[in-house]
């Protein structure tokens, strides 16, 4: 009896032992297999096992912050140095250029087409070194170089005669033939500063001001031979020094990808010292014709306009533009008012206009 009784015992615990394992855990319910932890689906925590002198690792947020830096604004990447260099294809304009009366009739009337010089085109530069600040303002220096020169011949036709337009009245007044020239040194200097705004993303406005160094120096030389001329020699000159504020604005809108249109305007008045002067002799130098120089203050307003289009890549940019500056009554020719009265004189004033085109070259570092 004893032993059927254990056989029964030992038979019942292997069937229940058999259903156990074959019925799969609940939801919530915890059992022990070997030493891990089984939580319905989802296994225990592990155990910490890093050494205690390793520095501590960030929290989630810390180490986001550190490896995915925030994107970079436009603001931004305009920020570092910048440097421009353009070629400038200028061709100034002025009045009082003028050497002769060309008159077809010796008949003492005076009449006939004015002889004037034109300065021609010439190739001058301009070059720009600025920094770009990230919240938009920029410091910049730069400076234009141009030099152009002219010349011209006008000779009497038969049974005419030549009025000169400089020299004293009565002395050296008719000949038969003049030769003029003409020069033009041209060097301004700008220091600006400027703020530039983003009116929309692909819409900026630049405003800024400085001060303009100028040194404009002008002469004109004339040669009159024949009649009451014989190597009559005359030299005009204008130079003009000076500085003065400027104000401006800039605007650049983009219309198709890295293409883009600007335009800009600025004005200024340069305070400076102005020199006008004549000389003339007759005679190969030997008779002294007029002896003449003024020194003077003198307010210069002047204005730019440029307009253009720009491609830009990757911090290297080129531009293409017209611009004009206009200095204002820049010119002073000194002339004798007749030959009533020796000493008296007066200025023919004009201004100096300098205009064409340019092909500038940018890069931002």
């Amino acid at each position: 009896m004893r032993l059927t009784a254990l056989a029964g015992l030992l038979v019942a615990s292997t069937a229940l032992q058999a259903q156990s394992s074959s019925t799969p855990p609940s939801v919530g319910e915890t059992r022990v297999v070997g030493i891990h932890t089984v939580d319905g689906l989802q296994a225990a925590p592990l155990k910490d096992l890093t050494p205690p002198s390793w520095p501590a690792v960030p929290t989630l947020p810390d180490a986001q912050k550190d490896l995915i830096p925030p994107p970079e604004t436009k603001r931004e990447a305009d920020k570092g140095f910048y440097g421009d260099a353009a070629i400038l294809f200028w061709q100034p304009q002025r009045q009082g250029l003028d050497f002769a009366l060309v008159d077809p009739n010796n008949d003492g009337i005076p009449e006939g087409k004015v002889k004037s010089l034109k300065y021609e085109m010439k190739v001058g530069f301009r070059t720009d070194l600025g920094y770009q600040f990230s919240n938009g303002w920029d410091v910049s220096a730069g400076y234009t170089y141009y030099r152009t020169s002219t010349q011209d011949t006008a000779y009497a036709p038969d049974g005419g005669l030549i009025y000169t337009t400089f020299g004293r009245p009565s002395l050296v007044d008719q000949a038969n033939t003049a030769v003029s020239r003409a020069k033009l040194d041209y060097d301004v200097y700008d220091l600006t500063f400027g703020k530039k705004l983003h009116v929309e993303d692909d819409v900026t406005l630049r405003l800024f001001g400085g001060v303009r160094f100028a040194n404009i120096n002008q002469k004109q030389d004339t040669l009159y031979n024949g009649l009451f001329a014989d190597n009559a020699a005359f030299e005009n000159k204008n130079s003009f020094s000076g500085a003065g504020p400027i104000l401006g604005m800039e605007f650049q809108g983009e219309i198709y990808k890295h293409f883009s249109l600007f335009g800009k305007i600025s004005g200024g008045m340069i305070l400076g010292n102005q020199k006008a002067s004549l000389f003339g002799t007759n005679n190969s130098g030997l008779t002294p014709d007029d002896s003449f120089e003024n020194n003077y203050r003198q307010n210069v307003p002047v204005l730019n306009l440029g307009l253009g289009a720009q491609w830009e890549y990757h911090g290297f940019s080129v531009r293409l533009g017209y611009e004009v500056s206009n200095w204002f009554n820049l010119v002073n020719k000194p002339q004798y008012t007749g030959e009533l009265a020796e000493g008296r004189y007066t200025y023919t004033s004009s201004d100096l206009t300098v205009d064409g085109f340019s092909v500038q070259f940018g890069i931002r570092f």
